[in-house]
């Protein structure tokens, strides 16, 4: 019996460097990619056999070949097709330990069937070679077909178990390895499978063997995974009574998938990640497709010399995904998606111009150029699929995991299968041509389409975040980078000055009050400070045209229907030494006063200890007030005065009169009167007194 030292420690073990210092992650991670990798083994097995089977000189024979071996991935992708969209609640809903070791090793039983149908390879070759359909190779369709069917659960289960074992700094790089370990099993296990199972080597029957022995290997260790994966996602939370809830009927279950389908579907940004993984499977399976047409019909390749060329390319390309998707994996945390997937489609597009390269070089070898375009265009890809399942895990509430992932699922079934079959059963090699041809220019065409949609993703991402780092290098260049840009505009057209930014101190924790009479305010602020000045920002602005920009300054999200977590954010960040520019009267001023300050920046000031420093923006109103639809261009003046601290035992009497203070402070530097603070006031007050 497994227990749960595996799991997200509490203690020292949570703050490892890499993902590999987790055992319960090490556990799913190897069994996952030995349960994948016997997938790729006997279907790469059931490739090389329609290889040796049908083998011929005739373009018929040719063209049989290729279509059985693409049979072998349409029946593949068909159980996926068909189940994908039940599986969602039930993995949500099951135990996941229990669920991946009875799905392996089930397999390990099933597919010893190829065994005896494929003993006697030498009389299915003379079948194969008058062009029949042995009825062998129709059942091991079958179990092809079967194999999948009872591997559909696979996926989803595995990727929502990685928040399971992984604290929330590491999961971006755990679910990229995960999402990765499956189609880098395709490739290089395609690789493998299909070298060792061609006649002259281990042969079909061997490889059975081999996937079997994977199967149980990879069962063993799902046994072994900690004890907190076998509590189901819908369960975690409980039922708000402290207990967990009890197990679904059927009819909740239809009803919980329906769930996940609406949830999904008021998420763009989840839409868009099932665009992106079904657009990347779309490609994938058009290289499996044209890989095989450019052996058979450019350089003139027959029987094993099409399996080698087409095993040598899936590992190559095996390799750029592993590279692509761990670069990809590494950096989501600190990179935006539209800097991820936008790139990633560039690489794809300029990548699948290897097709279209002539065989320059004979007819058993391929063009020198082939192999690298092909390694760049799975660079793309790993680029992809390495940020999918992270990105999914950042945006979707914990209890829809299994649903998403497989309702993504159903998405790439649909198109890879509609695409496999398409390009392999439809399209004769002229027309496949003619497809190779413009597809680069397509691809290339999308992308800013990928543009749009990876910046909602960006933006649902973003606005999620309540771990804001502290600032490092990377946020202070782009910051300086802004603030430079906009100090030398606004000196020029406003003649920008500041007094007393001397008083700012180089380190520690910093809240800078400034009144808010434009809405130029953040720049002015921003650019006037020796230090990079930080934001809070409402989260629902993450969504507007200007997101990029609050992104690239480091904005600290926050949700403005929940101001007590809003709070806590804002403490959390000062307590990481930042500098935050506060503005307390809540608003762009309507009126050319200064209004009573709302709470927030004195109980940040108190809770985190943060030196607090009055600013007076003085100009602003003038140079652009709230209504002006152009500025005036008339001078701004940024005044400092002087810090002081709220200390943590001061009475709310006393820090009402702390900021009180610093109201009458920042309005004797604007030479204006200070705000009543006897009225109530609340933000809005305003836009009714100028309506009167």
């Amino acid at each position: 019996m497994a227990d749960n030292t595996d799991s997200v420690p509490a203690d020292k073990t949570a703050t490892a460097k890499n993902v590999f210092a987790y055992p319960g992650y090490l556990k799913l991670l190897s069994a996952s990619l030995l349960g994948a990798l016997g997938d790729r083994f006997y279907q790469g097995l059931m490739i090389a056999t329609a290889n040796e089977i049908f083998q011929g000189k005739t373009e018929e024979l040719k063209e049989l070949a290729s279509r059985q071996n693409l049979r072998v991935q349409i029946f593949s992708i068909l159980p996926m097709l068909i189940l994908y969209a039940l599986v969602g609640s039930w993995v949500d809903s099951c135990d996941r330990r229990r669920l991946l070791t009875w799905i392996e090793a089930i397999k390990v039983a099933v597919v010893l069937g190829f065994v005896w149908l494929l003993r006697d390879l030498t009389g299915l070759r003379i079948l194969g070679s008058f062009g029949t359909i042995p009825l062998e190779w129709t059942l091991g369709l079958a179990l092809v077909v079967l194999l999948n069917a009872i591997t559909v659960p696979f996926s989803p289960a595995r990727a929502s178990i990685v928040p399971d074992v992984l604290p929330e700094e590491r999961r971006a790089l755990g679910a990229s390895l995960i999402a990765t370990a499956g189609l880098v099993s395709y490739l290089i296990g395609g690789l493998a499978g299909m070298q060792l199972a061609k006649a002259e080597s281990l042969g079909p029957v061997n490889m059975a063997f081999a996937a079997s022995a994977l199967f149980l290997v990879s069962s063993l260790i799902f046994r072994l995974l900690p004890q907190n994966v076998t509590i189901p996602n819908n369960q975690k939370q409980g039922d708000g009574t402290g207990h967990a809830t009890q197990k679904m009927s059927f009819g909740e279950y239809l009803a919980e998938q329906y769930d996940g389908f609406k949830y999904c579907t008021k998420h763009p940004s989840l839409l868009a990640l099932c665009f992106f993984e079904t657009v990347f499977w779309t490609m994938a399976a058009m290289v499996l497709v044209f890989i095989n047409y450019y052996a058979t019909h450019v350089i003139s390749l027959t029987g094993g010399g099409i399996t080698s060329f087409t095993s040598n390319g899936l590992g190559l390309a095996g390799l750029g995904i592993v590279l692509g998707a761990i670069g990809a994996g590494k950096t989501q945390r600190s990179v935006s998606p539209v800097f991820a997937y936008t790139p990633a489609f560039l690489l794809v597009g300029i990548g699948m111009m290897a097709f279209t390269f002539p065989a320059a070089l004979g007819a058993t070898v391929a063009p020198p150029l082939f192999f690298p375009f092909l390694f760049m265009m799975a660079l793309g890809g790993g680029m992809m699929l390495g940020r999918v399942d992270a990105d999914i895990l950042a945006i979707a509430d914990e209890r829809y995991r299994g649903r998403i992932f497989a309702l993504k699922a159903v998405a790439f079934g649909i198109c890879t299968l509609a695409t496999t079959y398409f390009l392999s059963e439809q399209l004769s090699p002229a027309q496949k041509g003619e497809i190779i041809a413009v597809l680069p220019t397509i691809i290339l065409w999308m992308i800013p389409f990928v543009f749009i949609f990876a910046w909602l993703v960006d933006a649902d991402i973003w606005k999620r975040d309540t771990d804001i780092p502290a600032p490092n290098w990377r946020m202070k260049l782009q910051f300086s980078l802004c603030s430079i840009t906009s100090l030398i505009l606004i000196k020029i057209f406003f003649r920008y000055s500041t007094v007393g930014a001397d008083k700012v101190p180089k380190e520690g924790a910093v809240i800078l009050v400034a009144n808010h009479g434009s809405f130029l305010d953040p720049i002015l602020l921003g650019a006037g400070c020796p230090r990079m000045v930080q934001y809070m920002m409402y989260s629902s602005y993450y969504t507007s045209v200007a997101h990029p920009i609050f992104r690239w300054l480091s904005a600290i999200p926050i949700d403005e229907k929940k101001n007590l977590q809003a709070l806590k954010t804002g403490v959390a960040s000062l307590e990481k030494g930042v500098c935050m520019g506060i503005f307390p009267e809540g608003q762009v001023a309507y009126e050319k006063k200064l209004y009573p300050p709302q709470g927030g920046a004195m109980f940040l000031a108190q809770r985190s200890g943060a030196m607090v420093i009055p600013v007076a923006l003085k100009g602003n109103w003038d140079a652009f007030p709230r209504y002006a639809k152009f500025p005036s261009f008339k001078k701004i003046t940024a005044i400092y005065g002087e810090p002081f601290t709220v200390p943590k035992n001061a009475s709310k009497e006393d820090v009402a009169k702390i900021s009180a203070k610093m109201m009458e402070s920042i309005a004797a530097m604007l030479g204006v009167s200070p705000p009543d603070m006897s009225v109530p006031y609340k933000p809005g007050d305003g836009a009714k007194a100028v309506e009167k």
